[in-house]
């Protein structure tokens, strides 16, 4: 039991950034968990659908904007007519997704599954968010119906829309999961300025809701499509370029199959070449694509003679058949010891259900959120949530102790994150705002001068062997200077603690040009070069040993001390407040577990403090290495203009566009010229044209695709050159302002790093 708890509490890494990366959806590894993930199934998942389902029916934007910046949602998405329509059936095992034919879809549709309770009926309610329909419950046999009067809205006059029709189902055979089909993607013609308004529309609308990290990209095309002529890819690989959370999904991969089969006499490489060559290119680290035979759009889908089960049983009828032909394939293959890199990629029942437990083991990881949004919503709801708090409660009390621990770790790590970032009081259920704030003022009643002052008090009364008082008194100084108005109010009410403490830290590290020595240089010779003394190595060397010893040593100290006193006031208010709820009240009596989590608690903050330790001394060691960083830093903080710009950063559609230069007479663009007889055509530095040029024909050039063109008699002075002039190998230094150069320049990067740093660890840090 123990050695679950010291397992779980460690896993959950309890730092805000943390929560964010475990609440972001990914589809690295998908493959391999379609094999090796259990079944999330139960009483459990019974509640936890319930409970989503509460949501989704609800009124209140407040749980709705919750379970949105968590809950996954897989949006499918590629050009018109690539049976993403027929895949979304397929996903969902419903027979009524909306299909038409060419573009049909002009608002995206939200299907929301939920399990429902076993031998209850199929329901749907639609809403609209668009406003134009009302919203309602409707029967499953009218869906596509209303889809399509619904679609019927955006045809005339012809438009697209980014709101979407959302479909809220719940079965007792449903997997919960939630999928948002798009509009197909096309590409707009430029003799057809609609075609080109309607591309950069759904444009529009795929970059809208496709922003969200939670979101999955479904990359959908036909198994026919050429990838060179892909029509989705080029898209998902700009949004996704890690490829971390899109899904390749190939349809139709059973059309024409039997050509490519074991007896259609073709060898096997050249199969597996065929599949290669017609598969998406997409970025390195993408999982495997699906080859997916999608069911037809043949009668029963729509035959109103038939139940609504009766379509469903004929619909997975179909899928089964599917999937039985794509086997058939791979098993032919495979007789021959021909082998095919997707061949556990070939049946969307199982991809249907590592959707939907990925859904919700996400939803789960983040059911102390929403529950507390539950309790917060409760008076403002229209629905009686007192039968769905019963169910609830088989969440955090589970079928196991490894289940009522990830409960328990679930919420330590989101009381530390809300806790740490400060928008918002920390979510202790049971607990009054009062409660919470006496918790809280233990250790945070105090302001951020407050808050430095009484850490220069336990700094100082530690004895510690690098307290100096002048660098103490630098701290309080710094303190002082942060004016802006959370720092004048007490950290328990604003947050905001670590924000305060690197503030300082930078002002601190900045005051390092006054506390180090810069008036005395011995000179020593011995640093000698190969042709004897040399005054710059001298002077490198000293500023280095000055650097590394003496204010910066100290400070060093210091800051680490603080990291870890503010650390432990932190976790301490966390573990108080998740002890003090009336859910945890037996966990707060185990003075075992008690005891395990205060070796984790200690564990963590040692590991965060060595961190900083760390990475500061290696910036240290490196501050004086480079001794020409003084004049890179004035360069850089005087250049401006750069004539380096992306080709993407400017546009020719007249010459006018293009400095100095005119129209060619009454020649239409491209045809330019430069005004002046005397000027010729450059890019960067480099002459490109004579006076007379095409405009078009000069932005293809290598020179000017990241150079905007001008025209001038000479060419403008790089930006560039000034840094170029002082990267120079066998730089010419004046050795005797050397130091002070390097002494001052150290501390204005050391005083950078340390903020990125404090940045790094709340926001990016894996430990």
């Amino acid at each position: 039991m123990l050695c679950i708890a010291r397992a779980l509490v460690l896993g959950v890494a309890p730092l805000a950034v943390l929560a964010r990366r475990n609440a972001e959806v990914s589809v690295h590894n998908a493959v391999a968990e379609l094999e090796s993930e259990g079944p999330f199934e139960g009483e459990a998942a019974t509640a936890l659908s319930a409970a989503l389902e509460v949501v989704g029916k609800s009124d209140s934007e407040e749980l709705r904007r919750v379970v949105a910046s968590f809950e996954p949602q897989y949006m499918l998405a590629g050009g018109t007519s690539q049976a993403k329509d027929s895949l979304m059936m397929m996903l969902m095992g419903l027979p009524f997704a909306f299909q038409a034919g060419g573009i049909g879809t002009r608002i995206p549709c939200l299907y929301r599954l939920f399990k429902g309770e076993p031998g209850s009926e199929l329901t749907t309610v639609m809403r609209y968010t668009d406003g134009l329909t009302p919203d309602g419950p409707v029967s499953p046999e009218s869906v596509v119906t209303k889809i399509e009067q619904h679609m019927g809205k955006y045809a005339s006059p012809s438009r697209f829309g980014e709101k979407p029709i959302e479909i809220l189902v719940t079965g007792p055979d449903l997997n919960g999961a939630v999928y948002k089909n798009m509009m197909g993607r096309v590409v707009g013609r430029a003799s057809d300025p609609e075609s080109m308004k309607n591309s950069k529309d759904i444009d529009d609308i795929y970059d809208y809701h496709v922003a969200d990290d939670n979101v999955i990209l479904m990359a959908v095309e036909k198994a026919q499509t050429n990838p060179q002529n892909s029509m989705i890819a080029p898209f998902a690989s700009k949004i996704d370029p890690t490829g971390k959370r899109t899904l390749w999904v190939k349809t139709w991969a059973d059309f024409g199959i039997s050509e490519q089969g074991a007896d259609s006499g073709r060898a096997c490489a050249d199969v597996q070449d065929h599949f290669r060559q017609m598969d998406f290119v997409k970025p390195p680290g993408s999982p495997e694509t699906f080859w997916i035979a999608t069911v037809e759009a043949e009668p029963y889908l729509q035959d109103q003679s038939l139940s609504l089960q009766e379509r469903m049983d004929r619909l997975e009828a179909a899928i089964a058949k599917k999937e039985a032909k794509m086997q058939k394939f791979i098993d032919g293959w495979k007789e021959q010891g021909c082998f095919f890199d997707f061949e556990k990629n070939i049946k969307v029942t199982k991809l249907r259900k590592y959707l939907s437990d990925l859904h919700s083991r996400q939803v789960t990881e983040r059911l102390p959120q929403l529950v507390a949004a539950l309790e917060r919503a409760k008076g403002g709801m229209k629905l009686d949530v007192k039968g769905l708090q019963e169910k609830l409660e088989m969440l955090p009390k589970g079928d196991s102790p490894s289940a009522e621990l990830r409960e328990f770790t679930g919420m330590y790590k989101l009381i530390f994150d809300e806790q740490f970032i400060g928008e918002r009081n920390p979510p202790a259920l049971g607990l009054s705002t009062d409660e919470i704030k006496e918790i809280q003022d233990r250790e945070f009643k105090m302001t951020a001068k407050e808050m430095a002052s009484a850490l220069l008090q336990d700094w100082k009364n530690l004895q510690h062997e690098s307290y100096d008082e002048a660098f103490g008194r630098k701290l309080e100084e710094s303190a002082n200077m942060l004016q802006y108005p959370s720092a004048n109010e007490q950290l328990s009410t604003t947050g905001h603690f670590w924000s305060h403490l690197t503030n300082i830290y930078m002002l601190v590290v900045r005051s390092l040009k006054e506390l180090i020595d810069k008036t005395t240089l011995s000179w020593n010779l011995a640093a000698t070069g190969i042709t004897g003394g040399n005054l710059c190595n001298a002077a490198s060397r000293e500023a280095r040993e000055t650097f590394l010893s003496g204010a910066s040593q100290k400070g060093l100290a210091l800051l680490e001390y603080g990291i870890k006193w503010l650390l432990e006031k932190h976790v301490k208010v966390t573990h108080n407040l998740v002890m003090a709820m009336p859910r945890h009240e037996a966990y707060a009596r185990d003075v075992s577990m008690l005891a395990e989590l205060d070796v984790v608690e200690k564990s963590f903050i040692d590991d965060w403090t060595a961190s900083f330790r760390k990475d500061y001394s290696e910036q240290l060691r490196k501050a004086t290495l480079n001794v020409q960083q003084a004049k890179i830093l004035k360069t850089l903080h005087g250049m401006e203009n750069l004539t380096t710009k992306s080709s993407l950063a400017y546009d020719l559609t007249s010459c006018e566009d293009i400095p100095g230069a005119e129209a060619r007479g009454r020649e239409a663009f491209p045809a330019c010229k430069c005004k002046s007889a005397k000027e010729k055509l450059f890019c960067g530095v480099e002459h490109v044209a004579e006076r007379k040029f095409n405009a078009m024909d000069v932005k293809e050039l290598v020179q000017c695709r990241y150079s905007e063109p001008y025209c001038a008699v000479n060419p403008s002075k790089h930006d560039l050159r000034d840094l170029a002039v002082i990267l120079n190998p066998k730089p010419t230094i004046e050795c005797d302002k050397l130091y002070e150069e390097l002494v001052d320049s150290a501390v204005d990067l050391l005083t950078m790093h340390v903020g990125s740093q404090m940045y790094f660890m709340i926001y990016d840090t894996m430990q």
